[in-house]
């Protein structure tokens, strides 16, 4: 049935190219629509008024009215019955394909590798020699040296590609392997949820698969943690599902135990939780008003500190530029933004996680920070007796059209 107010979806939109023209890419974060919407970019203006409060005569007036668009009525309405054949809007054939994916990811036991064979290779021997050339031995050297006495107790790692980010990926793998305890059986994967969520955290008490194997699950640790929640921490559970932030965690760590001789066999055993902070990240406010959220993360230290587990946290700082509705920045503004990331940094280091947390939403719309949750929820584990070691910093460039993505590198040792 055509819907009477066609609503897009919660999905990820930005300009590309294609075969030399502009075209507006719709992309499902989740999954439910399998492959992206190709838009001509003359229909954009059609698309960006599908927000559910108009009919499809009020959003052709709308376009003439602001935009001297007269386009025709059977027109919009092809678009909309279009988008939501392929499930990009609002309605019942989203909804039931929604269900059904959730009911299968709920009982599949295992989180499969959905980038594998894409943003890094999916075959186990060219991963290997991946890291090992790519990403170790081009790695950026460390900005401030861990000592070889040092015992890695948390770390913050890019989730941007493995193949845009490699020597910043090849930075913390050294950390990783060099500073990782022989003792640490439990690791924490923190991740920002790129698909919208409910609920401030989502727990999946699944084993993630990697080209190197599986990751197995600490069951018992997530149910402590999910019994403790005030929400429902399987709300957002298919946002995991296609989720990249803690898959590359997941790759790079399965593939540092390998190294160092450690398997499942020896206890090796993850819990991956995404962190939407809820309210607090969108609005800006302080997750310390949060009840729901300061009861989550208390039970969580306590886990960390019961465990001696090491948190990792998959998060990239800054996203600027043309594919996010700027224009392409001077050298001059590329400069402000490493100095307003490395001020995010330094709080970061110091262990401030509200410091931290304010100063990266203070300038949410601007600077776009998609780190926020998993850094903030890293920084409330530690204990304070850890020292944050800066790894390195980059702002990585698309070559086609100058968007900027920055990241960094923050080992925390005793």
């Amino acid at each position: 049935m055509e819907p009477s107010r066609p609503k897009l979806r919660a999905v990820d939109s930005f300009v590309s190219q294609v075969a030399g023209e502009p075209v507006l890419v719709l992309r499902d974060p989740t999954g439910v629509a399998k492959t992206p919407a190709l838009v001509p970019i003359a229909l954009a203006p059609i698309v960006a008024r599908f927000t559910g409060t108009r009919t499809f005569e009020e959003i052709r007036r709308a376009l003439y009215r602001d935009e001297r668009l007269d386009v025709p009525l059977e027109a919009i309405r092809e678009a909309a019955r279009t988008l939501d054949a392929a499930l990009f809007l609002e309605g019942p054939a989203a909804k039931a394909a929604e269900l059904a994916e959730r009911r299968a990811f709920f009982e599949a036991p295992v989180r499969a590798a959905a980038f594998a064979g894409s943003a890094y290779p999916g075959d186990a021997e060219e991963l290997a020699r991946y890291i090992t050339n790519d990403c170790v031995r081009s790695r950026f050297s460390h900005e401030d040296p861990i000592g070889s006495d040092k015992v890695l107790r948390a770390l913050v790692l890019p989730h941007i590609d493995p193949w845009r980010g490699a020597r910043g990926y090849g930075a913390c793998m050294t950390a990783l392997t060099a500073s990782l305890s022989p003792k640490t059986r439990t690791y924490v994967l923190l991740g920002t949820s790129h698909a919208p969520m409910h609920a401030p955290f989502s727990i999946c008490a699944k084993a993630f698969a990697t080209p190197f194997g599986d990751l197995a699950v600490h069951a018992e640790g997530s149910a402590r943690l999910a019994a403790a929640c005030v929400f429902d921490p399987c709300e957002d559970l298919l946002n995991h599902r296609n989720e990249h932030s803690i898959e590359f965690s997941a790759v790079f760590l399965k593939r540092a135990l390998d190294l160092a001789g450690r398997d499942e066999a020896e206890g090796a055993r993850i819990v991956p939780i995404l962190c939407g902070l809820n309210a607090a990240q969108s609005r800006a406010a302080d997750p310390k008003r949060d009840d729901a959220v300061q009861t989550f993360l208390a039970e969580l230290a306590a886990f960390v500190r019961d465990e001696d587990a090491v948190v990792l946290a998959g998060a990239d700082l800054a996203h600027v530029g043309p594919r996010f509705g700027d224009a392409a920045y001077r050298p001059d503004e590329r400069r402000a933004l490493e100095a307003r990331d490395r001020a995010s940094i330094a709080l970061a280091k110091g262990g401030d996680a509200l410091g931290f947390f304010h100063h990266v939403t203070s300038d949410r719309e601007t600077r776009r920070v998609c780190g926020t949750g998993p850094v903030y929820t890293l920084l409330t584990t530690l204990s304070g007796a850890e020292r944050g070691n800066v790894l390195y910093y980059e702002q990585t460039t698309d070559p086609e059209e100058g968007s900027i993505v920055s990241h960094a590198g923050i080992a925390f040792v005793t």
